[in-house]
């Protein structure tokens, strides 16, 4: 077994888990889905999953049977989910331009974007959620934290007024680390970009060293849209 030393910026973040030196199955579940894109943890045993429909499934690995499906408010196909720190399934609706939760097996709307669509979401240690979305013309991307519906923090330029984040449609994920920064798979920029909780660039990680930004060729934009899904 492998073990990870805890880093001091992790403060009383819980103790680091053990990591196999080779993955190990547990167990297979057969979802339904034509194509399987996202999976979250809501126990140690149970995870909600969402594919390439509208339905929204939680499964337990233990017993591999189907305990939920939930289909989405908009009946679109959801674009990422979460769980929150209070056990609530937390879903993106790209077309819809929503965030919304879900409380026993209830779907309510938490956010309703204007000119902006929302892409991956990630509720943080502190029980805020992080969302990234594209603007509408598909030339911006930033990522905003809210408190429920409140906006807390905006991120999206660098120290030097340039845009951290490519502006394509390409899908991008994201989640906070244990020293609280915000990581971005930004599969535009062929990156991930992490800035810390203040919103600054610490680096960029393009599958090498990390590396800073202006060491990184420019953005890659003008990519192909595609109205049948929204991330070529």
């Amino acid at each position: 077994m492998k073990t990870t030393q805890k880093s001091p910026e992790a403060g009383s973040s819980p103790p680091v888990k053990q990591l196999l030196d080779e993955p190990e199955t547990v167990t297979t579940i057969v979802t339904g889905y034509t194509e399987l894109y996202n999976v979250a943890c809501l126990s140690d045993e149970e995870i909600w999953t969402r594919g390439n429909d509208s339905a929204l499934k939680l499964y337990s690995i233990n017993h591999r049977p189907l305990l939920k499906s939930i289909t989405t408010k908009s009946r679109y196909t959801p674009d990422t989910i979460a769980v929150t720190k209070r056990r609530d399934l937390v879903y993106t609706d790209y077309w819809d331009r929503t965030v919304n939760i879900v409380k026993d097996e209830k779907i309510e709307e938490v956010i309703r974007l204007q000119n902006w669509k929302p892409q991956g979401i990630c509720s943080t240690s502190s029980g805020d959620l992080l969302v990234i979305m594209i603007s509408d013309d598909y030339k911006q991307t930033k990522v905003v934290c809210y408190s429920g519906s409140t906006e807390k923090q905006s991120i999206q330029f660098d120290n030097k007024g340039k845009l951290l984040y490519s502006s394509s449609s390409y899908y991008r994920y994201i989640t906070e680390n244990r020293n609280l920064d915000v990581c971005v798979s930004d599969s535009g920029a062929g990156a991930v970009v992490v800035v810390n909780q203040a919103g600054e660039l610490r680096f960029w990680y393009t599958g090498h060293s990390p590396a800073l930004k202006n060491e990184i060729q420019s953005h890659r934009n003008h990519h192909r849209q595609s109205k049948s899904h929204p991330y070529s």
